[in-house]
């Protein structure tokens, strides 16, 4: 299950790939070991449908955790499923870790990416909430699905890749229909994707830096 990814292309980058209009997530650069309970960059459709950038907490949404697969939310937290027909978003990455665990004191970390796309989108949901003094926040899930063999040896979910095609149809609060937009998830191809082993540095939660993923050789 996700719980770290990276993100480091440039803003500019961003704004285009996912034909940003509206910018509010002050965006402050490139991060190679972000972790659930930080805030992260998040495209949603916004007011009018333009399609803005703004900053999310990755801590859940609706009692749901902060990355889950369609039928977890479905039977345990389906405040949080109603979310899938109007509360969709895109999370950015360039590539996410999974580990191997030999132990419960070992665990080898392994960086994976997409080979035709430097950048992908990652499904999600959102919830919009304000506090005391009216401002506002959102706060996101990660959605999960069956791995594809790269993962499954690792893992028995991995993140919920778009098609870069099906991002704008993701995206659409117009398109409610549950069962339209669940067909969008579905494992990325195996031959699309490269893993690598990387440092074990990325352990630490508090680690940061392009040294992260880069392959142990």
């Amino acid at each position: 299950m996700l719980s770290r990814y990276a993100l480091h292309s440039t803003l500019s980058d961003l704004l285009k790939t996912y034909s940003v209009i509206t910018d509010q997530s002050e965006y402050k650069g490139a991060r190679y070991n972000i972790g659930q309970g930080m805030m992260i960059p998040v495209i949603i459709a916004g007011k009018a449908r333009d399609v803005t950038f703004v900053q999310a907490k990755w801590e859940g949404v609706a009692g749901a955790p902060p990355a889950s697969t369609l039928a977890g939310l479905q039977q345990h937290e389906p405040q949080a499923f109603k979310l899938l027909s109007r509360n969709r978003c895109v999370i950015p990455m360039n590539g996410f870790f999974e580990w191997k665990v030999l132990s419960d004191s070992l665990k080898l970390p392994f960086y994976f990416r997409t080979l035709q796309r430097d950048m992908f989108g990652v499904a999600g949901l959102y919830s919009m909430l304000e506090d005391e003094g009216g401002k506002r926040h959102y706060a996101c899930t990660t959605l999960e699905v069956s791995s594809n063999e790269l993962l499954e040896p690792l893992s028995a979910t991995m993140p919920a890749i778009l098609d870069d095609s099906d991002i704008e149809q993701w995206l659409n609060p117009l398109q409610s229909d549950v069962a339209v937009v669940e067909k969008l998830l579905k494992p990325c191809k195996t031959n699309s994707m490269a893993s690598f082993r990387v440092d074990n540095t990325v352990n630490s939660t508090e680690a940061e830096g392009d040294e992260l993923i880069k392959p142990v050789v």
